[in-house]
Protein backbone atom coordinates (compact mmCIF):
# COMPACT_ATOMS: atom_id res chain seq x y z
CA UNK A 1 0.00 0.00 0.00
CA UNK A 2 2.64 2.44 0.49
CA UNK A 3 4.43 2.26 -2.77
CA UNK A 4 0.90 2.87 -4.31
CA UNK A 5 0.91 5.82 -2.12
CA UNK A 6 4.32 6.87 -3.06
CA UNK A 7 4.14 6.18 -6.71
CA UNK A 8 0.84 8.40 -6.35
CA UNK A 9 2.73 11.57 -4.95
CA UNK A 10 5.58 10.83 -8.05
CA UNK A 11 3.27 10.79 -10.48
CA UNK A 12 1.33 13.66 -9.22
CA UNK A 13 4.24 15.84 -8.56
CA UNK A 14 5.61 15.08 -12.35
CA UNK A 15 2.33 15.86 -13.51
CA UNK A 16 1.97 19.06 -11.98
CA UNK A 17 5.82 20.20 -12.88
CA UNK A 18 4.83 18.72 -16.68
CA UNK A 19 1.71 21.11 -17.03
CA UNK A 20 2.28 24.14 -15.23
CA UNK A 21 5.99 25.24 -16.08
CA UNK A 22 7.95 23.04 -17.83
CA UNK A 23 7.15 24.33 -21.20
CA UNK A 24 8.33 27.19 -19.99
CA UNK A 25 11.46 25.84 -18.50
CA UNK A 26 12.16 24.01 -21.39
CA UNK A 27 10.56 26.25 -24.31
CA UNK A 28 7.38 24.20 -26.09
CA UNK A 29 10.02 22.30 -28.20
CA UNK A 30 12.31 20.84 -25.94
CA UNK A 31 8.94 19.80 -23.52
CA UNK A 32 9.49 16.26 -21.96
CA UNK A 33 6.60 13.72 -21.08
CA UNK A 34 7.54 13.21 -17.44
CA UNK A 35 4.66 10.70 -16.73
CA UNK A 36 5.44 8.73 -19.55
CA UNK A 37 9.08 9.00 -18.45
CA UNK A 38 8.68 7.97 -15.23
CA UNK A 39 6.24 5.37 -16.67
CA UNK A 40 8.54 3.93 -18.74
CA UNK A 41 11.48 3.81 -16.03
CA UNK A 42 9.47 1.37 -13.70
CA UNK A 43 8.70 -1.16 -16.94
CA UNK A 44 12.21 -1.21 -17.21
CA UNK A 45 12.92 -2.12 -13.85
CA UNK A 46 10.68 -4.84 -14.93
CA UNK A 47 7.56 -4.65 -12.91
CA UNK A 48 4.22 -4.54 -15.07
CA UNK A 49 2.02 -3.85 -11.71
CA UNK A 50 3.37 -0.60 -11.15
CA UNK A 51 4.36 0.49 -14.55
CA UNK A 52 0.54 0.08 -15.92
CA UNK A 53 -0.65 1.94 -11.91
CA UNK A 54 1.36 4.80 -13.06
CA UNK A 55 0.42 5.59 -16.77
CA UNK A 56 -3.36 4.87 -15.35
CA UNK A 57 -3.00 7.59 -12.52
CA UNK A 58 -0.53 9.60 -14.46
CA UNK A 59 -2.66 9.70 -17.95
CA UNK A 60 -5.70 10.94 -15.52
CA UNK A 61 -3.93 13.28 -13.69
CA UNK A 62 -2.61 15.01 -16.90
CA UNK A 63 -6.14 14.73 -18.25
CA UNK A 64 -7.43 16.30 -15.15
CA UNK A 65 -4.79 19.24 -15.47
CA UNK A 66 -4.66 19.88 -19.35
CA UNK A 67 -7.20 20.84 -21.58
CA UNK A 68 -7.90 17.33 -23.29
CA UNK A 69 -10.30 14.33 -23.59
CA UNK A 70 -10.87 12.57 -20.23
CA UNK A 71 -8.87 9.47 -20.10
CA UNK A 72 -7.33 9.50 -23.38
CA UNK A 73 -3.86 10.24 -22.28
CA UNK A 74 -4.53 7.19 -19.92
CA UNK A 75 -5.37 5.09 -22.03
CA UNK A 76 -2.27 6.05 -24.41
CA UNK A 77 -0.20 5.22 -21.42
CA UNK A 78 -1.55 1.47 -20.38
CA UNK A 79 -1.51 0.64 -23.93
CA UNK A 80 2.42 1.84 -24.64
CA UNK A 81 3.07 0.28 -21.36
CA UNK A 82 1.33 -3.21 -22.11
CA UNK A 83 2.92 -2.93 -25.49
CA UNK A 84 6.89 -2.38 -24.52
CA UNK A 85 6.31 -4.46 -21.93
CA UNK A 86 5.42 -7.63 -24.02
CA UNK A 87 7.49 -6.32 -26.61
CA UNK A 88 10.66 -6.24 -24.87
CA UNK A 89 9.84 -9.69 -22.71
CA UNK A 90 9.30 -11.73 -25.86
CA UNK A 91 11.59 -10.07 -28.42
CA UNK A 92 13.97 -7.66 -27.87
CA UNK A 93 15.42 -7.61 -23.95
CA UNK A 94 18.03 -5.05 -24.20
CA UNK A 95 18.59 -1.55 -23.31
CA UNK A 96 18.98 -0.11 -26.83
CA UNK A 97 15.59 -1.37 -28.18
CA UNK A 98 14.09 -0.53 -24.93
CA UNK A 99 14.86 3.35 -26.20
CA UNK A 100 13.70 3.07 -29.55
CA UNK A 101 10.49 1.73 -28.64
CA UNK A 102 10.31 4.73 -25.80
CA UNK A 103 11.05 7.32 -28.41
CA UNK A 104 8.56 6.14 -30.91
CA UNK A 105 6.17 5.77 -28.12
CA UNK A 106 6.30 9.23 -26.86
CA UNK A 107 6.29 10.56 -30.70
CA UNK A 108 2.80 8.58 -31.02
CA UNK A 109 1.94 10.00 -28.13
CA UNK A 110 2.24 13.38 -28.69
CA UNK A 111 1.46 12.50 -32.81
CA UNK A 112 -2.55 11.36 -31.38
CA UNK A 113 -2.88 13.85 -28.61
CA UNK A 114 -2.06 16.81 -30.70
CA UNK A 115 -4.09 15.07 -34.24
CA UNK A 116 -6.11 18.15 -34.75
CA UNK A 117 -3.81 20.60 -34.38
CA UNK A 118 -0.35 18.65 -35.35
CA UNK A 119 0.61 20.80 -38.98
CA UNK A 120 4.23 18.97 -38.59
CA UNK A 121 5.18 15.37 -37.16
CA UNK A 122 8.66 17.19 -37.08
CA UNK A 123 8.67 19.36 -34.04
CA UNK A 124 7.60 15.88 -31.85
CA UNK A 125 11.25 14.82 -32.67
CA UNK A 126 12.99 16.93 -29.39
CA UNK A 127 10.50 16.29 -27.20
CA UNK A 128 10.46 12.55 -27.62
CA UNK A 129 14.45 12.34 -27.15
CA UNK A 130 13.99 15.05 -23.72
CA UNK A 131 11.49 12.12 -22.75
CA UNK A 132 14.04 10.15 -23.21
CA UNK A 133 16.95 11.76 -21.36
CA UNK A 134 14.51 11.91 -18.84
CA UNK A 135 13.43 8.31 -18.30
CA UNK A 136 17.28 7.23 -18.27
CA UNK A 137 17.80 9.88 -15.39
CA UNK A 138 14.42 7.91 -13.27
CA UNK A 139 16.06 4.69 -14.06
CA UNK A 140 18.64 5.77 -12.08
CA UNK A 141 17.01 7.90 -9.76
CA UNK A 142 14.22 5.15 -9.16
CA UNK A 143 16.99 1.98 -8.89
CA UNK A 144 19.49 3.39 -6.82
CA UNK A 145 17.22 5.53 -4.18
CA UNK A 146 14.90 2.98 -3.51
CA UNK A 147 16.66 -0.46 -3.90
CA UNK A 148 13.92 -3.12 -3.57
CA UNK A 149 11.40 -0.78 -2.35
CA UNK A 150 9.43 -0.85 -5.79
CA UNK A 151 10.34 -4.45 -6.52
CA UNK A 152 7.23 -6.45 -6.74
CA UNK A 153 6.90 -10.17 -5.28
CA UNK A 154 8.89 -11.21 -8.46
CA UNK A 155 10.44 -9.87 -11.23
CA UNK A 156 7.88 -10.14 -14.19
CA UNK A 157 10.90 -10.15 -16.78
CA UNK A 158 11.83 -13.68 -15.60
CA UNK A 159 10.31 -16.63 -15.57
CA UNK A 160 12.76 -18.55 -13.19
CA UNK A 161 11.99 -16.74 -9.86
CA UNK A 162 7.88 -17.34 -10.39
CA UNK A 163 8.46 -20.87 -9.64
Amino acid sequence: MIKYIVISISIFLLSLLQVSFLSELFGAKYNPNLVLAFTLSLILLGSLEFGLYSGFIGGLMLDLMSVSLFGFSALLNVSFVLCIFYIRKTFFKGNVSFSILAFSANFLYLALVNLPRSANLYFYIFPSVSTLLFLWVFYAIVKNAYRGFLKNEYNQLNFKNRL
